[in-house]
């Protein structure tokens, strides 16, 4: 790049603006393709998952969070 600078620095300025203006375009067409939107569904899952487990164990204290995860499990499964 310093040597195409060296040689051409109207060109060089030229090929970065454009290199800079098309990563942009890829990350922006990144966001709506398929495995980005299960990508970030699967991140938006995991941490519904961890805050639950947060938010119920802030408010049960001492309790034991496994008990309480397999009492959760055991109550979902007698609605069904």
């Amino acid at each position: 790049m310093d040597e195409e600078f060296r040689e051409n620095a109207a060109r060089a300025r030229l090929r970065f603006a454009g290199n800079a203006i098309l990563a942009e375009v890829k990350e922006r067409n990144k966001k709506w393709t398929w495995d980005y939107f299960s990508e970030r569904r699967d991140d938006r899952e995991r941490y519904v998952e961890l805050f639950q487990k947060k938010l119920i164990a802030s408010l049960m204290g001492n309790v034991c969070l496994s008990h309480l995860l397999t009492a959760r499990a055991y109550s979902k499964s007698r609605t069904l």
